[in-house]
């Protein structure tokens, strides 16, 4: 067996791809101008007041912006909405031939309010003019951001407060003839710092790891913030006969820390995909918040690798599907563990799979406090979790663990 997955399928091989990516191209013209105030200057789009703008500025945004802005310095991006222009927006175009996101680059500070950002195409071609893109330069292919839909982070810090990252797209791009693929539909934070304080991010797509935020070996924090409605899509198996692990709604190498906020209705990829709104190959705490309602075939709402560690305080898990249309066998409804997993006063209700109703345990679980697993259903064994006991998996019960695990169909712990 695999430590590092739960369930191994042999033979898998060859690139598999979901059809065309889902988005709707938007007519500039038909949206509110864009005014960019910086320094007392107004400016016609971001980029210009960026790099116009003296380190540390506040630049204000006014109506719907179009194009990609790329930042290498201390700024804070404001939005100013009105009855006349509506909400202060970033649109990146929306298309494969127009492509934009918000890149921010290492050493940068970046804090964005009150702004929404939509459209947003990491592009499919760099550097322009390679063979296996078909382009050239000029042709209007070339790809800035290679990485992430509506925000790429590269090395940088960002700050969202009362913002919203919603309906782009991260698709595969072309790098020296080979098609890379790196998710982020909303936000990839490459080995930078995200914080989102009363935000949200939702409706985004990813064709890879983590449909609404793929965080790379950095440090991501969400406050009282929500990812909704985020998908990963063209992932069946994995790219190169690799497992999938997309994440529909975070996949995380690095840190996370959750605080009051809310993981729902995310769906992770295809067939043997895994985390439907999480998926977490490092370390990631869960403190006072919510996994509800999200899908995927190994862990509907979490999946931890054997690298994982997982923590929940104060948190719930519940109301998720391991469940796919042409896969059967599904695990881990609530969670799918193969790495750390611990449960400090929290609760995992109502979920569904085959295996695992609750809980598909091949790691380490252990449980604390009022930690319990009640009223999960499995179609097969394990309602409310199932321990994969022959491979090592453990259950150990803290010395004042005071939970339940009760109330779920067929069983409550299934030892195989």
């Amino acid at each position: 067996m695999d430590c590092r997955r739960l369930v191994c399928w042999p033979g898998l091989t060859g690139l598999a791809m979901l059809g065309a990516l889902a988005f709707v191209p938007v007519a500039a013209e038909a949206s509110p101008p864009c005014t960019v105030v910086a320094g007392g200057v107004r400016y016609p789009t971001l980029q210009p007041a960026v790099e116009a703008a003296a380190a540390g500025s506040t630049l204000t945004v006014e109506g719907t912006c179009y194009g990609d802005a790329s930042i290498s310095k201390q700024v804070r991006i404001v939005g100013r909405s009105n009855r006349r222009l509506g909400q202060a927006t970033l649109n990146g175009g929306n298309s494969s031939s127009n492509p934009g996101s918000v890149i921010v680059d290492h050493g940068a500070t970046v804090v964005i309010r009150a702004i929404t950002i939509t459209g947003g195409y990491n592009g499919i071609c760099a550097p322009a003019g390679d063979p296996g893109c078909g382009g050239a330069p000029g042709d209007g292919l070339e790809s800035t951001a290679e990485k992430g839909g509506g925000i790429f982070n590269e090395g940088g810090s960002i700050t969202l407060t009362d913002s919203t990252v919603s309906g782009n797209v991260a698709a595969p791009s072309h790098h020296n003839s080979s098609i890379q693929t790196f998710g982020g539909g909303g936000i990839y934070n490459d080995a930078g710092s995200v914080t989102l304080d009363n935000s949200t991010v939702a409706h985004n797509e990813g064709l890879g790891k983590g449909g609404g935020i793929d965080n790379e070996e950095g440090s991501l924090r969400l406050d009282g913030s929500t990812v909704t409605e985020n998908r990963t899509i063209g992932t069946d198996r994995g790219f190169g006969g690799a497992f999938c692990d997309p994440g529909g709604g975070i996949y995380n190498t690095g840190q996370v820390l959750l605080t009051k906020s809310t993981i729902s209705g995310n769906s992770g990829g295809g067939q043997f995909c895994g985390g439907g709104g999480i998926s977490n190959g490092g370390s990631f705490k869960l403190d006072r918040s919510i996994v509800e309602g999200n899908q995927a075939y190994e862990g509907g709402g979490i999946f931890n690798e054997g690298s994982g560690s997982l923590t929940l305080q104060r948190s719930t898990v519940t109301d998720n599907i391991g469940e796919t249309q042409t896969a059967p066998g599904s695990t881990g409804g609530g969670i799918a563990n193969a790495g750390a997993l611990a449960l400090d006063s929290s609760t995992v209700s109502g979920n569904t799979a085959s295996q695992g109703g609750g809980i598909y345990n091949g790691g380490g679980l252990t449980l604390n406090g009022t930690a319990s697993v009640i009223e999960n259903k499995a179609s097969e064994h394990g309602g409310g979790i199932y321990n994969l006991e022959t491979h090592g998996a453990t259950i150990t019960f803290g010395a004042h663990w005071a939970g339940t695990i009760s109330g779920n169909e067929p069983d409550d712990i299934f030892n195989f």
